[in-house]
């Protein structure tokens, strides 16, 4: 009662109040994610890849796979563990509960393979730690050029264009498919090897001393000190050849690579290709941060692309997929459903009030509950995909169930000849009960539903949730801007304000 009471009596304080919500509202809209599926809906994994050139399976999951194991068993939230083993690599899955941080979940990770690693091979390359689960495709391209090698255009995608796509806000991870990686190839010849009588061992020991940046020390003069470095790295395949080739046991005057071997720049041998309307292309696969905003990463992503490709004028950058185009096309259709259900529930007022000004009250109680669901919808995280719209287009009809009792009520008192205020006051008093019954019975069905365990539990609770905030907020204004509007602009006594189609409309 005091609320209504209050409501009518401070008009100005009711409007800022609801105006306050509808711009708080409009803001939280513009901020909430868009995505196709609620966020925390991945199962948290993590995935330990390990290579050991050579090993049979056996091997591998005997001295890679089980000692890995059996540090990770004692992890916090573990959920189950799967392991592959093939020839010369090795992979274990470690899948977490629901709810736990993924960041944390392969922090842990790590240091459990730090610590196994005592009893790891020792020559064995450090295992690589992938969170899986913690992003989602956002873009597919494939680059191609006219005028570059297969080699050189890897190399530029690799070194200059694969650095500025990790750098566009909200990308994961960018991966390169089909790339013909730069490779320099040194092939002795066997009957110069044998005469100078130097071995294999010996040109890959020269090679191998004489391809690497090295610390030089320290300079230090009376007022500076600089630091210097050997840097002696390979570049060309002429580098290889002028590379000095000492052989143990022989006197003979100083030998060079060139001397026993050719050399040619290469590439590396593929193992896999990679095309796009029939011609070779290199494949860059674009994925996102999972709880980032789909729709819109995927438009910075496409504007950062053509400033890239505007920047290296000799490739080509083609679209290939976009899963936000899905997602759009699905919200766009969960919105289009929700704008028809918003127009039929004015229409069904219409026939069924019978005054216009009664039918525009009950209607404003839709988006005045719906922008201020927003508010909350931004503030415990949630986006705008198609849980949260379908909870949205399934309460439509809900939100004008509280107002449309208590403007019945209202007008009823209203035709018994009492004043507006008086009218709107009284009917709103003796229905106040049965709106929240209504109400009530909307929230104890459909609460539960947002606490429910488990994947399911992660999908429902948007759903849920948006259902009861939003149901809460119709109640709220059904006891406070509902009978303000009736008491002063909507109520009056039907048999003078009815218009006769109405008249008609309704005895019909």
């Amino acid at each position: 009662m005091w609320l209504t009471r209050f409501a009518i009596t401070r008009p100005v304080i009711t409007a800022m109040v609801f105006i306050a919500l509808a711009i708080f509202g409009m803001i939280a809209f513009s901020k909430i994610g868009r995505s196709n599926d609620p966020p925390g809906t991945a199962f948290p994994i993590v995935i330990v890849f390990a290579g050991y050139p050579g090993a049979s399976p056996q091997e591998m999951e005997r001295l890679i796979v089980k000692p890995i194991e059996d540090q990770l068993d004692t992890l916090d939230g573990l959920d189950q563990l799967t392991a592959t083993a093939q020839e010369g690599s090795a992979s274990v899955g470690v899948q977490f509960k629901l709810g736990t941080d993924l960041n944390i979940a392969a922090i842990n990770v790590q240091s459990a393979v730090d610590t196994a690693r005592v009893y790891l091979p020792t020559d064995l390359d450090p295992p690589e730690v992938i969170k899986n689960g913690a992003d989602e495709p956002l873009l597919d391209i494939a680059v191609s050029s006219h005028s570059l090698s297969p080699t050189a255009l890897a190399d530029v995608v690799n070194n200059r264009v694969q650095p500025l796509l990790k750098a566009i806000p909200n990308v994961q991870g960018v991966d390169v498919f089909g790339a013909a990686d730069r490779e320099f190839h040194v092939e002795p010849i066997p009957a110069k090897l044998l005469g100078s009588g130097a071995t294999l061992r010996d040109v890959f020991g020269a090679v191998a001393a004489n391809n690497a940046n090295l610390p030089g020390g320290i300079l230090r003069q009376p007022t500076q000190e600089t630091s210097v470095s050997v840097h002696s790295e390979i570049n060309t395949a002429q580098d290889l050849l002028n590379i000095p080739l000492p052989v143990p046991g022989t006197s003979s005057k100083a030998m060079r690579i060139g001397d026993v071997a050719d050399a040619y720049d290469g590439h590396v041998e593929p193992t896999s290709i990679s095309h796009y309307n029939g011609l070779p292309r290199l494949y860059v696969s674009l994925s996102r941060n999972i709880n980032a905003d789909e729709i819109t990463s995927t438009k910075v992503a496409r504007e950062r692309i053509k400033a890239i490709e505007a920047q290296f004028p000799a490739l080509s950058f083609h679209e290939i997929e976009a899963p936000a185009d899905y997602t759009q096309k699905s919200l766009n259709g969960v919105w289009q459903s929700l704008f028809e259900g918003v127009i039929l529930t004015m229409i069904v007022m219409m026939l069924f009030l019978h005054l216009w000004r009664n039918a525009v009250v009950v209607m404003i109680s839709i988006p005045t509950s719906i922008l201020s669901t927003f508010i909350l919808m931004n503030m415990f995280g949630f986006h705008l995909d198609s849980m949260s719209l379908m909870g949205l287009s399934l309460i439509i009809g809900i939100l004008v169930d509280d107002s449309i009792v208590v403007l019945e009520n209202i007008t009823r008192h209203r035709d018994l000849g009492e004043d507006p205020v008086d009218a709107a006051i009284n009917g709103r008093s003796e229905i106040g009960g049965a709106a929240v019954a209504i109400t009530m019975v909307d929230v104890v069905v459909f609460l539960p539903i947002a606490f429910l365990p488990g994947i399911v539990g992660q999908y429902l609770k948007e759903f849920g949730a948006v259902i009861v905030i939003a149901t809460l907020f119709s109640l709220f204004v059904s006891f406070t801007l509902t009978p303000l509007l009736a008491a002063k602009w909507s109520v009056l006594q039907r048999s003078l304000a009815r218009p006769q189609w109405l008249d008609w409309l309704g005895r019909w």
